[in-house]
């Protein structure tokens, strides 16, 4: 990026997210989101603007120290300028690039603002190690009043014990300047994703304490962009400097307090990105066939999905629709291993189904509220698990038929009763097939149950065995 020039100060300025923008979606006054809205139009007129000034700019060094000299020391101002410069813009432009890490769509900006904003940033698909530690030192004093009490303040080691004591948690909740500076997570994340990973260890103390600001945070939103903070991290830091600074264990614990984090309209996203990021550490982390991964795996699943979510969150289909798409993707990674927890697993994914037809059964299961989301995901999830652990299905080839032949019915009802059916019906039909048709690869004898429900009715069940699909 060129050398910027004296005007370009006052366009950056121009770029500073208001702080109202932290609780948009809770103001309520006309007069301030008015404000706001006019914001927005100044905001995309700068960008506009410096993004016109810097392909002007291109291709002409506008420093007078580099001109006039080729001296190292003159040389080496002229480099140290140019990189805060370049910090200053990206300060400045990346939080109207990122879509705010997929929490939702970021209030400050407009289309036309992420564009310029995009276009602004795209020569940078990788930030050099002076570029990342200037950005990162831009980023650490919005954090300094919010010290982790579990990492060592100069070098962000893990700490065994919080330093403060308990007392220091509160404390650590209670003084959170940086939830006052909208964008600042997307602009972190964007630094994470473009940093060299040979950068991390100099990074180390300036990374850590803002990603762990979000991940510990009680607010399930913050969580979730912390969540994804992280995964970008573990694509590009050093395995070893994981495990040597303690902070594999840390982040692991962190994750998994997002299975806690139930009731809220973020929660089945916060799951679905929890999940895959601690995939992602356990792999990083740990090495196959230990016994440390294999404790954290089953934490993963056990612990987290079934003990957690299914249990206490068993009253919110689309919660429970996000854990048993992850129950899946565990299952897929555990293999056959993952026949300890049939006897969690398949109960549930059956009255799932069974359940949500409307039709009666007595598993000592709780009611669960009519969702389609939920019967395609423990369709679906079914399908994976009779395959992973088919040497096990022959004790349970009976329940799941049950649970599916159940569903079927309720399918087949409601078209005898005029009702239309739409794509969730058409995908929940082939998440059925496909479960039948694993379990007849699992268990011969799931064909012979089959026939009989064919003799039974075989108008209803025809449509459910893959063999007589056209």
């Amino acid at each position: 990026m060129p050398t910027l020039q004296r005007q370009s100060t006052d366009i950056l300025s121009d770029l500073r997210i208001p702080s109202e923008f932290t609780a948009y979606e809770k103001i309520a006054e006309v007069e301030t989101l008015r404000r706001l809205e006019e914001w927005k139009a100044r905001a995309q007129e700068a960008l506009q603007e410096l993004r016109e000034m810097l392909v002007r700019l291109e291709g002409t060094d506008t420093s007078q120290e580099i001109k006039e000299g080729n001296s190292d020391d003159r040389n080496r101002s002229g480099q140290s300028k140019r990189v805060r410069d370049d910090a200053a813009v990206i300060q400045a432009v990346a939080p109207f690039a990122e879509e705010e890490l997929g929490v939702s769509s970021t209030p400050w900006t407009t289309p036309s603002s992420r564009a310029h904003a995009q276009a602004i940033l795209a020569p940078y698909d990788t930030l050099p190690a002076p570029l990342a530690l200037e950005l990162l030192t831009l980023v650490k004093p919005i954090f300094a009043k919010n010290l982790h009490p579990r990492l060592h303040p100069e070098t962000a080691r893990a700490l065994a014990r919080p330093a403060g004591g308990d007392a220091a948690t509160q404390d650590y909740f209670e003084a959170q300047e940086w939830k006052k500076c909208p964008g600042i997570g997307g602009l972190l994340a964007w630094i994470l994703t473009r940093m060299e990973a040979e950068a991390y260890e100099r990074a180390w103390p300036l990374v850590i304490p803002p990603m762990m600001a979000f991940i510990d945070d009680y607010e399930p939103h913050h969580k979730l962009a912390g969540v994804r903070i992280v995964a970008r991290m573990l694509e590009r830091v050093p395995p070893e400097l994981l495990r040597r600074t303690g902070l594999d264990a840390l982040l692991n614990n962190s994750l998994s307090s997002a299975f806690r984090s139930l009731h809220s309209d973020h929660t089945p996203d916060l799951l679905r990105a929890t999940v895959p990021t601690l995939l992602l550490l356990t792999d990083k982390s740990t090495s196959p066939a230990t016994e440390t991964r294999a404790e954290r795996l089953s934490a993963i699943i056990g612990d987290g999905l079934i003990g957690t979510v299914w249990t206490y969150a068993y009253r919110d289909p689309e919660t429970l629709a996000a854990a048993t798409e992850m129950v899946a993707v565990v299952v897929q990674r555990i293999g056959i291993g993952a026949a300890r927890w049939l006897k969690a697993i398949i109960p549930q994914l059956t009255h799932a189904l069974a359940a949500s037809a409307n039709v009666g059964i007595d598993a000592g299961l709780p009611t669960v509220p009519m969702s389609r989301l939920l019967q395609v995901a423990s369709a679906q999830t079914l399908a994976i698990v009779v395959e992973v652990c088919a040497p096990r299905m022959g004790r349970w080839r009976y329940t799941i038929l049950d649970g599916v032949g159940r569903c079927w019915i309720s399918l087949e009802d409601r078209l005898r009763e005029g009702e239309k059916e739409g794509p969730e019906e058409d995908v929940l039909r082939i998440a059925l097939k496909g479960v039948v048709k694993n379990l007849q690869a699992a268990c011969e004898e799931t064909t012979k149950d089959l026939v009989e429900l064919c003799v039974f009715d075989d108008h209803l069940f025809a449509g459910l065995l893959p063999s007589t699909e056209a």
